[in-house]
């Protein structure tokens, strides 16, 4: 017999169910949390995200995939922070945008409020963010009413959740909500106002919409002015902020009104599942649950003997308070981690990559505070691809990548842990011999900086030993760096100039052409710029920008360097040093003026013929260079970062281990056969995701367009296929000859090739050609054996160093041996050279290992003492008075005296201390 049950009967039977408990524990104020939220619908975060865009579809909106985490030709930002990112743009007003309407689910990164990551249920380091943006369409009533629709009818959230602010002055979005809520669920707020994201930008006043976790019989509490109670268990959150982008903030902080007016919203997507999945917390929805299962199975079961491992203090109580601390924690930086490595990003000691560093070691600190011993972070991998893989392929395609990043940054990090213990244990010491009980803010920030150590450790360890840390001069320590570690906020690649200007590239088909003035820019010695309407060079020593409506020159992009060459007319001529694409779109010259010029002149615009066709050959040779690397060390070498110049290339890219002198000929020749093959170059345009579908080659840090120009090499067994902008050659042929000039590393996991091709080979091998003429002509010897000769020189000289040292030793030997080592523990004793000390130095402790040794060295006026630094502490005080420094050797100490009346009173001290 087959029972069926109506699904809606079971929804009503569920809902009664839990009103009957929650009646039962007197929570009623809980019950509309069951009754009208749609907790019983199942929505994945997969669906509730395809939700969002198929609403806005619907509406006429443009659905984009999510742009790459590193913003794309924009210096004044390290990640993308905000949906808007990718279109500022657009927002300006100085795009036009391809599409009035757009909807994403954009991938973010925020460092800001690191610190809260784990203590609260909302904050994190990498979140999506849901976005609908209108570029000059509608504005605040449609998308105040989009909002609504969507989280009230389609995802069905109880409207009575629902509150909502406004900023202070805009009475206007106040009428708006008005007529869909309450009143009594209106605030205005002052804050509420967002942007720009970075120093200038797009930016306006906002409306938020906040959910009800949970009751307050309080009327004054609201969003904004909650009691103090709500506002610790965070009684509303913020889930969805529309901005009215109607300004535009400049560089001297001044709000320009934009041409148009925009929509900008964003709502998280990690705060929207937990609400519609109905759990307690962000961290236990299918966007994390499973990352947290993975990490608890490498939590060992004796955590007292994890923290006796790391010189931590354990008490359980505060352990089992904790603990959902620090496995949030590790998940979310984890989580982050992985998607910064996909979109590309390399653990390193500066921007990104330092960022990167920083989240992996605070991942791998707090695994320790959790109860984690062994190495585990690369494990966690597998579990965020499962979660994210149909969503972003990226993290599954570098995968592997990301799990020996990870690895090895653990494995770096655990021998700084132990460094960063003996350097506090050091301090502790010199605190309790001065009987201070505060650490200095600079060494804490010393152990932050340098040895990677979060403050949280430095805060632990000294908790464990009754001492505090100067938080305050840390923070300033922290404020210098900042301020030193700051981009540069006037580069002009991002600086805001209040005028529109558009310039049409033709540059693949033409290196010379006439075009017009349509912009003149003065570089001031503060770097503003100012435009002008006319300059002489006689007025200006410094270098000017010029934008004309047309341009052969190729700008700085995909790692290939701008165009140089001249400007010209019959009144002028401008040297053209450098070429450039304004984040804005222009393009624009850079270089020196000879001469007079005005807006609207016509002039001559003709690039190097010779540099651009040497630029040409060495990038059509990187694409060779790159599929070859991939060829012969495996598919996981991507680039990882590119220079294309007339006179050389040189190419970054992920592999964790120096090349063979094997496999560098392989791929040098690889590249060469290609080059004989004279295989044709094929460049076409297509749709973006035709592209990748056939398999072409993206960077994940680039923002492509929809419609993309490829570039494609293809032989038997081999080929080259990539998104890329730059200038290239019709046929391999014409790259002539590559040849590989070195190979290293450049950082973790990174390694760099320099190569050079064609005629800028010529110097090169001059250069080379020129050294070997004269070490013949030194060596009297034929070119190929030159190399014999080299080796032999180098043995004999080995031989004579050896022989010396024998004759040393023998030297040494006699003068110990004419010493009654055993009469006394300090003597003095000449040496030859410093260099000698540690020859000595064995031989003596071989025979008295207690001994405390005087050394002379009678060319240099240096006193050198050596003493065994066991059980030597007032031997160690006397030095330390006197400021000398303590080098160590071994168990031994060595200290260098280059005064003679210092060496007479502390050798006074010494005896006198031996006589008693």
């Amino acid at each position: 017999m087959k029972i069926f049950i109506d699904n809606n009967l079971l929804i009503w039977f569920k809902r009664v169910y839990f009103l009957f408990l929650i009646l039962k524990k007197g929570k009623i104020e809980n019950i509309d949390n069951f009754i009208y939220r749609g907790d019983f619908v199942s929505w994945d975060h997969k669906t509730i995200r395809n939700t969002f865009l198929e609403y806005f579809e619907n509406k006429n909106h443009k659905v984009l995939k999510s742009y790459s985490l590193i913003p794309d030709n924009d210096p004044s930002l390290l990640f993308v922070a905000a949906g808007m990112v990718p279109f500022k743009a657009e927002f300006s007003g100085k795009v036009k945008p391809m599409y009035t309407r757009v909807a994403t689910c954009q991938k973010c990164f925020r460092m800001d409020d690191i610190d809260n990551v784990g203590y609260t249920l909302r904050h994190h380091t990498f979140f999506e963010m849901l976005g609908n943006f209108s570029f000059g369409d509608y504005f605040k009533k449609e998308s105040i009413h989009y909002a609504w629709d969507l989280l009230t009818n389609v995802y069905k959230l109880d409207p009575r959740k629902l509150w909502v602010s406004v900023h202070i002055q805009d009475d206007e979005a106040e009428e708006i909500w008005k007529n869909i809520i309450s009143k009594d669920k209106i605030v205005r707020l002052e804050d509420n106002f967002w942007g720009p994201a970075g120093l200038t930008g797009p930016c306006g006043p906002s409306t938020e919409i906040f959910f009800e976790n949970f009751y307050c019989s309080n009327s004054n509490c609201k969003p904004g002015y909650e009691c103090l109670e709500c506002e610790k268990k965070e009684r509303f959150i913020e889930i969805w902020n529309i901005v009215f982008t109607q300004y535009f903030k400049n560089e001297k902080g001044e709000l320009l009104d934009l041409p148009q007016k925009n929509i900008d919203t964003g709502m998280g997507l990690e705060r929207l599942t937990r609400i519609l999945q109905n759990k307690s917390n962000q961290y236990y929805t299918d966007l994390f649950y499973p990352i947290l299962s993975k990490i608890e199975q490498f939590i060992e079961k004796d955590i007292e003997k994890v923290y006796q491992n790391f010189n931590l203090q354990f008490e359980l109580s505060n352990y089992l308070s904790k603990r959902d601390i620090y496995l949030n924690i590790v998940a979310d930086h984890l989580r982050g981690a992985v998607f910064l490595i996909s979109d590309g990003v390399i653990p390193s000691n500066e921007g990104r990559g330092y960022v990167l560093r920083k989240l992996i070691r605070r991942a791998i600190l707090y695994s320790k505070f959790l109860g984690i011993l062994k190495e585990f972070s690369h494990e966690i991998v597998d579990s965020v691809v499962e979660i994210f893989k149909d969503v972003y392929p990226e993290v599954q395609l570098r995968s592997d990548f990301s799990k020996k990043v990870l690895n090895s940054e653990e494995k770096a990090f655990l021998k700084n842990i132990s460094k960063g213990i003996s350097y506090f244990n050091s301090i502790k010491q010199e605190l309790i011999q001065n009987n201070i009980k505060i650490i200095d803010g600079k060494k804490a920030f010393y152990l932050y900086d340098t040895l990677g150590f979060p403050l949280e450790l430095t805060m632990e360890l000294a908790k464990n030993n009754s001492l505090q840390v100067n938080i305050d001069e840390f923070h300033k320590e922290m404020e210098t760096q900042r301020i030193k570690s700051r981009q540069n906020k006037n580069d002009i690649k991002v600086f805001s100039i209040n005028k529109e200007f558009k310039t049409e590239f033709i540059g693949y088909n033409k290196i010379n052409y006439e075009g017009k003035i349509i912009g003149i820019l003065k570089i001031n010695p503060d770097k503003t710029l100012e435009l002008v309407n006319e300059i002489s060079s006689e007025n200006i020593q410094d270098d000017i920008i010029l934008i004309t409506d047309i341009t052969p020159f190729y700008p700085e992009a995909g790692g290939q360097v701008g165009d140089k060459g001249i400007i010209y007319n019959d009144n002028f001529k401008f040297e053209v040093k450098d070429t450039q694409k304004h984040v804005e779109g222009f393009i624009f010259h850079i270089g020196k003026l000879n001469g007079y010029l005005k807006l609207g002149d016509q002039v001559y615009l003709e690039v190097d013929f010779y540099k651009r066709k040497l630029t040409a050959i060495h990038h059509t040779a990187t694409h060779l260079l790159h599929s070859a690397l991939r060829k012969i060390l495996g598919s996981h070498a991507y680039q990882a970062g590119s220079l294309v110049d007339y006179d050389r290339l040189r190419f970054d890219f992920t592999h964790f281990q120096a090349l063979t002198d094997i496999e560098l000929k392989n791929i040098e020749d690889l590249v060469n056969e290609k080059i004989l093959k004279e295989l044709d170059v094929l460049i076409e345009y297509k749709p973006l995701n035709v592209a990748l579908q056939e398999g072409a080659i993206a960077l994940f840090t680039e923002k492509y367009p929809e419609n993309v120009r490829t570039v494609k090499i293809v032989d038997k067994d081999f080929i080259s296929y990539e998104l890329c902008a730059g200038t290239h050659v019709k046929n391999t042929s014409f790259i002539g000859t590559f040849k590989i000039l070195s190979e290293k590393s450049l950082q973790l996991g990174v390694r760099r090739i320099e190569a050079v091709c064609n005629l800028s080979l010529l110097p090169i091998f001059n250069k080379f050609s020129y050294i070997l003429n004269d070490l013949t002509s030194l060596t009297n010897t034929d070119v190929d054996k030159i190399k014999n000769y080299i080796s032999k020189l180098i043995e004999e000289s080995k031989n004579l160093k050896q022989n010396l040292i024998n004759i040393k030793k023998k030297y040494y030997q006699l003068c110990i041996n004419q010493t009654n080592l055993f009469s006394k523990n300090v003597f003095n004793f000449n040496l030859l050279e410093e260099d000698d000390l540690l020859l000595v130095h064995d031989l003596i402790k071989t025979k008295n290992p207690l001994y405390f040794g005087i050394y002379y060295v009678e060319n240099l006026n240096k006193y050198i003492f050596i003493f065994n630094q066991n059980n030597n502490d007032e031997l160690m005080q006397l030095f330390n008075r006197y400021n000398l420094k303590l080098i160590n050797l071994g168990s031994y100490k060595k200290v260098v005296i280059n005064d003679s009346k210092i060496y007479d009173e502390i050798i006074t001290q010494i005896k006198l201390k031996i006589a008693t």
